[in-house]
């Protein structure tokens, strides 16, 4: 293996083990000051960048393989950055209307049978605070673990629209076809997911006064 390609490989790994731990580090320090958050946002967009570089130079000449590759890395970096800024959801998307309840209990949408294939797996350690098991007495703080994997996942695909636009426009459907293929499991399904929980558990709660 030629070392240009093996450096890419090193570059793209290595980003993708900085951006877990950038994301698990963050989470576990909600108190971040602002400064703090900067740093670690000018990180994230440091370790990201070669990382994008490094997948162009070994799958320039495979678009399926790089629109997938693409689409991972950005989802992992907007799951660090949202970790550290909190970047905030429209109003009007936190409201879980009854449509959307009768969607996701049916069986044929699948969101109920990814949601135990989440809980049987490691999968289920990656979403934060998101699992009442072990908090029966903070549910509160579980609605808002849910909601910032939500907008980590929510995020991920607002990045990746530029992209999805231009392989749309320029015809190339297989990379198209690669993201989106991507961002089914690790974005879309988990997304609906958590939104079918979170309204679950916030009609379990007793109303705030």
């Amino acid at each position: 293996m030629p070392m240009t390609m093996v450096f890419d490989v090193l570059t793209m790994s290595g980003a993708g083990f900085a951006l877990a731990a950038l994301t698990l580090w963050s989470r576990r320090r909600p108190g971040l000051s602002a400064p703090g958050r900067l740093v670690l946002l000018f990180t994230g967009i440091a370790v990201v960048l070669p990382a994008l570089g490094a997948a162009v130079s070994l799958f320039g000449d495979a678009p399926v393989r790089l629109a997938m590759t693409v689409t991972i890395m950005l989802t992992a970096w907007a799951a660090a950055m949202n970790a550290a800024v909190h970047l905030p959801l429209p109003s009007r998307y936190m409201t879980v209307r009854s449509a959307e309840r009768t969607f996701y209990r049916n069986p044929w949408s699948g969101v109920r049978a990814f949601g135990r294939l989440l809980r049987s797996t490691p999968l289920r350690t990656l979403g934060g605070t998101v699992y009442l098991h072990g908090r029966r007495n903070d549910a509160p703080a579980v609605t808002q673990g849910m909601l910032a994997a939500e907008a980590a996942h929510v995020w991920a695909v607002i990045v990746s629209i530029p992209l999805l636009l231009v392989w749309g426009i320029g015809a190339e459907w297989s990379a198209l076809a690669g993201a989106l293929a991507v961002h089914l499991p690790l974005n879309i399904m988990p997304l609906l997911h958590l939104r079918h929980a979170r309204s679950r558990l916030e009609r379990a709660l007793p109303p705030q006064r």
